[in-house]
């Protein structure tokens, strides 16, 4: 249902692709852990993740702050269901292959039994607004499995939460917008009032 490629994925409209999308499917299908493979692509596609607020650059890398969110609402019987198997394989989410962070606590499950929507604090850095952050699901998965979007370069997050929308002093526009434009800030320009 997700077919992994390797490089970019094609545009939905060139249909100079299609021969060879059909094959890689043909191929998918024929090997015998094709559903399993869908199961787990479609479980890691339940969770996003979205950026509480515009990074921060703290003098070396731009400090990432976000929540992962799962598409399932409170009110679907399936949240719960899926904290359940969360919980008993001991899932976790990994970040860069570096931070690994448990899916689920006791604060957050315990929400979710209250009728609260699945919520997951992450922070991470990236040396650059271009560099792209890749979370992975794994243990509830036969193996480690991007969630939705993922790998995403961060500018882009950025411009899809329209968090790239600016209002405030100059100062804090012109660097953020540099590094969008052109890379990381190496010293900070004062502006006087």
């Amino acid at each position: 249902m997700n077919i992994e490629f390797i490089g970019d994925e094609p545009e939905l409209d060139d249909v100079q692709a299609i021969p060879n999308l059909q094959q890689q499917a043909h191929f998918d299908a024929l090997s015998g852990n094709s559903l399993r493979n869908c199961a787990d692509n479609l479980l890691a596609s339940l969770f996003y993740l979205e950026l509480k607020e515009v990074p921060e650059f703290d003098g070396t890398s731009w400090v990432c702050r976000g929540i992962i969110r799962c598409r399932l609402s409170p009110f679907q019987k399936g949240l719960r269901a899926l904290a359940e198997r969360l919980r008993e394989t001991h899932a976790q989410f990994y970040v860069g292959f570096q931070n690994y962070i448990p899916c689920l606590n006791d604060e957050n499950y315990r929400d979710i039994e209250f009728g609260k929507p699945f919520s997951l604090s992450v922070s991470f850095k990236v040396h650059s607004l271009q560099d792209f952050v890749d979370i992975k699901l794994e243990r509830i998965t036969r193996r480690a499995r991007s969630i939705s979007n993922c790998p995403y370069k961060i500018s882009t997050l950025l411009s899809d939460q329209g968090l790239d929308q600016f209002f405030g002093y100059s100062g804090a526009k012109r660097s953020f917008r540099d590094e969008l434009d052109s890379g990381p800030i190496m010293k900070k320009a004062r502006f006087s009032k």
